[in-house]
């Protein structure tokens, strides 16, 4: 029973996940057209002033790794702009 329960679970992120892979060359052709009018997306570089006044420290610390996350994806869009 917990198996079955699993593996339809399992079924269902797949399917998501596929979904996400399926979309993401239109969103980053959307994200494209936006950095050329100056719109950035808010979760990779706003962060932690939206939530600066969040005080839960497991909230704060999700918040801080999403933000270094972001960091991170930033650097190595620069070096594959770079490489390019």
């Amino acid at each position: 029973m917990l198996c079955e329960q699993k593996e339809r679970q399992l079924g269902r992120t797949q399917s998501t996940g596929r979904y996400l892979a399926g979309a993401m060359p239109l969103a980053k052709a959307i994200e494209a057209e936006l950095a050329k009018v100056g719109v950035r997306p808010i979760f990779k570089t706003d962060v932690p002033t939206v939530f600066g006044s969040v005080t839960d420290s497991t909230i704060k610390r999700e918040f801080k790794q999403a933000n270094d996350s972001a960091m991170i994806e930033k650097v190595y869009g620069w070096a594959r702009s770079r490489n390019a």
